[in-house]
């Protein structure tokens, strides 16, 4: 099973999918895909545009350095993160999904991936970018032999209540139901998945901070597929 996790931002591969990329690591092989460098910068007026760029450009060096740390800690590879430069971090800007879905649709063909795994229409959080990477795979079903996964949204007033509580109410929520798959960390991993989110140290805040500390994201992704059981049926034998 060759595995492409599609992500937005760097630091989605860890703050949000952890669990899954290491569920995939241990049962195939797993590569990332990520659709922008992260350049947003807040109150961009205040830049003149010869300012600005400079400043993107610095960005997006340090967190596709941050980005490549990161996956190696999750993942113990080199050599298997892709990073598009054509689509924009911004929150406000709207993401072209035919030509997102083309790349990501071209990327996986190169791979000779078998699962694409990415975010659910709600992205998480509601970021825009999020969401348009989710849509995009959505108006263009993925090519023939490639199959979908998206990381179901967990609702705000479960993902930080304290570990434990969140963890159990999260995992019992889903398991019971038909239609999902969820990937569980012990301790143990849950440390390497937090050790990974430490290695953006440009994204070292408070808010930050506290995601790391308490999200259910950390250890549990309940994940779903268009295709229904028989795919997360698969899955679960493995």
């Amino acid at each position: 099973m060759k595995v492409l996790l599609v992500t937005a931002h760097p630091d989605d591969e860890c703050f949000f999918f952890g669990p899954t990329v290491l569920f995939f690591k241990e049962i195939g092989e797993i590569r990332l895909l990520c659709c922008s460098s992260g350049e947003y910068v807040p109150h961009a007026t205040r830049y003149s545009s010869q300012e600005l760029e400079k400043r993107q450009l610095n960005i997006k060096e340090t967190r596709r350095s941050e980005l490549e740390a990161s996956w190696e800690i999750l993942t113990g590879t080199k050599g298997t993160v892709t990073v598009f430069d054509g689509f924009v971090d911004h929150p406000h800007l709207s993401w072209n999904t035919q030509a997102l879905a083309e790349q990501i649709y071209s990327e996986a063909r190169m791979q000779g991936i078998t699962v694409i795994v990415t975010f659910d229409e709600a992205g998480v959080t509601g970021h825009s970018n999020h969401k348009a990477v989710a849509a995009a795979l959505k108006e263009c079903p993925p090519p023939e032999g490639v199959r979908l996964l998206q990381l179901h949204t967990c609702p705000a007033f479960i993902r930080y209540l304290p570990g434990v509580v969140s963890r159990v109410m999260y995992q019992r929520m889903w398991q019971t139901l038909e239609g999902r798959h969820v990937a569980s960390l012990s301790p143990r991993q849950r440390h390497t998945v937090s050790r990974a989110c430490r290695a953006h140290v440009s994204q070292r805040t408070w808010a930050r901070a506290f995601v790391r500390r308490f999200s259910v994201l950390l250890s549990v992704n309940v994940l779903h597929s268009p295709e229904g059981e028989r795919f997360l049926k698969e899955l679960k034998d493995d």
